[in-house]
């Protein structure tokens, strides 16, 4: 086994002799944001090339430096964030230094050159403006093209695409269009002037697994045919699996492993990237592995590793030395990695970390089975829906008839009590409706919904109230269903003063209870939701809404904007929740993995309709229903 030592202040890159001459070489990059309270480290010491026509992957969790990496790239970092040293050589350009660039030359150099795609398409996208305009708009602005010629070259764009009606979407307004279409329009726009270098911040996070699935085949297809070096920053570790040559993984602002993506994937050194790929929802129906803590602030970072708090290998070396100098390994895959650690993963079999691993394998959540019979126990149930719809009615543009869509079309699903009922499908399927309509947030054209016999659809007013006592919601946006103005304590203590329970002390403690029962560390407590992480927000919504001790906990899509390792702590937070207090939960996501880790049943829906129902111990070999099939095949899997 071949090592060698190099100095943190030597290139940590990736050594491939198939490619001898990276296209873009980053060396020693700093980036910081001045604030009142110090200095926010956002980058430290950043080392790496992409080389023609390889992808590379940044991965990592939210704060890690990943997105302020991209945009130093382009020259697109917010105010009052300057980098601080280091050098970004672009070799096209006879190793062009883009940290020297002035405002001028970056316009004529991004989105020819070097292009951008965002995370949230919807938003890139100018709302008021045609597709085709904004196309149109890039193409004129780096080449000599009359408007006709742009536009035959943007629908070719569209084509290239696999967008069905290219001449429609040209014409369409991005409000017009699904999120999986314009991110489609916005790979086209960033593709438009042939860039060398292609730089994609999260470009799947938000689409369901299906459309995230055709993303990515179709990134890879274009990548191959035009030769583009790719940049791909994710959370994901199953995009990194399916999308990587290269791997670099990022914490507290510093580059902690890299290499080949077969050596970090199979053989990871840094018990970081271990503990990141544990994160990841297993096949076998239970729940990931959570890494316990969070990442550190930015400001005032120790020398030593940062990951020390959270390590479980962490001992006195590493707490009484400085940061771990970075050392070459070469195992038996192709290529080479480097990492920073004292106590690399890859040379120490019977490390403890392992083991745990193991032992969680064959573990499973309190309410998750192998036995597909098993259920809890039935008496009556929490929860009917009987034949219930819903009809939705859009006015078409510039037409006075309405269009209808139906939203539900005679779902009926049942939860039991002390049940976990998982619904998953894509977008647009009626999950989220069908949340609605038993929150009575919406109303059901037919049907019937009975919570504890009552039926909620024939409610109004006092008696509605009353029965919101029994069910309560948490929505996929925490920071978008609290109240910005509140402290954690403030929120979690809003509904039992809404329905007058106990005294104001009785109230105040019974939140911080919860707050300290959802693992929201005391000096947290009285912090608004602005000043708290989205894992932190989650915690409180959950907290406030079991305030009110409900018989039934709706979560809508609760995990799906998160990170795969605040995924974990969340789902893990549910499972232990569920044990201790025994409500009932109907969970709601449109990924089938990370529903069948917490569920008894699963309802499988689309277009509207309840297509299968199974349950959770075995799914993918209970799968019949052909829709069922392809949800499992879509999702990014770690396979060796």
């Amino acid at each position: 086994m071949k090592q060698s030592r190099l100095s943190e202040t030597e290139n940590v890159t990736i050594t491939d002799s198939s490619h001898s001459t990276p296209l873009l070489a980053v060396r020693n990059l700093s980036v910081v944001y001045p604030t009142v309270h110090g200095q926010v480290q956002a980058l430290q010491n950043i080392h790496f090339d992409l080389y023609p026509g390889r992808t590379l992957v940044v991965l990592g969790e939210s704060g890690c430096g990943k997105s302020t990496l991209g945009r130093a790239l382009l020259g697109l970092l917010p105010p009052p964030g300057t980098i601080k040293e280091g050098a970004i050589a672009f070799t096209t350009h006879r190793s062009l230094n883009l940290t020297d660039l002035s405002e001028p030359a970056w316009r004529t150099l991004r989105g020819k050159e070097i292009s951008l795609i965002l995370q949230d398409p919807v938003q890139a996208l100018n709302p008021v403006l045609t597709i085709g305009f904004q196309m149109v708009e890039v193409l004129q602005a780096h080449k000599s093209l009359s408007y006709n010629e742009a536009r035959e070259t943007s629908l070719h764009l569209l084509k290239l695409m696999e967008l069905k009606d290219p001449e429609r979407v040209f014409r369409a307004y991005p409000f017009q269009l699904s999120g999986g279409m314009c991110q489609r329009v916005a790979i086209a726009i960033a593709l438009a002037n042939n860039p060398k270098v292609l730089v994609a911040d999260e470009p799947t996070t938000a689409l369901d697994v299906r459309v995230q699935a055709a993303i990515i085949a179709l990134v890879k297809k274009l990548q191959q045919e035009l030769g583009i070096s790719l940049l791909l920053i994710t959370h994901d570790v199953g995009v990194a699996a399916d999308m990587a040559d290269d791997i670099a993984v990022m914490y507290a602002g510093r580059i902690v492993e890299i290499g080949d993506a077969s050596q970090i994937l199979y053989e990871s050194a840094h018990p970081y990237t271990r503990a990141l790929f544990e994160c990841f929802p297993h096949d076998q129906g239970t729940i990931a592995n959570a890494l316990p803590g969070q990442p550190p602030g930015l400001i005032h970072l120790p020398d030593q590793c940062a990951f020390l708090p959270r390590c479980r290998l962490r001992d006195d070396t590493c707490q009484r030395s400085p940061f771990p100098p970075f050392t070459s390994f070469s195992g038996k895959n192709a290529g080479v990695h480097t990492f920073s650690c004292y106590h690399p993963l890859n040379r120490n079999p019977s490390s403890p970390w392992l083991s745990q691993s193991q032992e969680h394998l064959i573990s499973s959540a309190s309410f998750a089975t192998d036995d597909t019979d098993q259920v809890p126990e039935k008496l009556q149930p929490l929860l009917q829906v009987e034949q219930v719809s819903k009809t939705f009615y859009q006015r078409r543009l510039l037409k006075k008839h309405h269009a209808p869509f139906v939203a539900l079309d005679n779902v009926s699903v049942t939860v039991e009590k002390g049940e976990v009922l998982g619904i998953v499908g894509e977008s647009g399927c009626g999950k989220t409706t069908l949340a609605r309509c038993i929150l009575r947030l919406e109303h059901a054209d037919s049907g019937k919904i009975c919570l504890q016999g009552e039926n909620l659809c024939a409610l109004r007013d006092r008696d509605l109230r009353r029965m919101r006592q029994h069910m309560q919601p948490v929505f996929q946006s925490p920071r978008g269903s609290l109240n910005s103005g509140r402290t954690a304590l403030e929120l979690v203590q809003d509904p039992l003063q809404y329905f007058q329970v106990g005294s104001p002390a009785e109230r105040r403690e019974r939140a911080r209870w919860l707050l300290d029962m959802v693992g929201l560390v005391s000096e947290l407590v009285h912090r608004k939701p602005n000043y708290l992480s989205t894992g932190q927000c989650q915690r409180v919504a959950i907290a406030r809404a079991l305030a009110l001790e409900p018989e039934l906990l709706i979560c809508d899509e609760p995990v799906s904007s998160l990170d795969l390792s605040v995924q974990a702590q969340i789902l893990s937070l549910l499972a232990e929740l569920h044990a201790k207090l025994k409500f009932g939960m109907l969970f709601i996501s449109h990924n089938i993995l990370v529903v069948q880790s917490i569920s008894n049943r699963i309802v499988v829906m689309e277009s509207g309709k309840v297509c299968e129902i199974l349950p959770a111990g075995r799914t993918r070999q209970s799968a019949r229903h052909p829709y069922t099939r392809a949800l499992f095949d879509a999702v990014p899997r770690l396979v060796q």
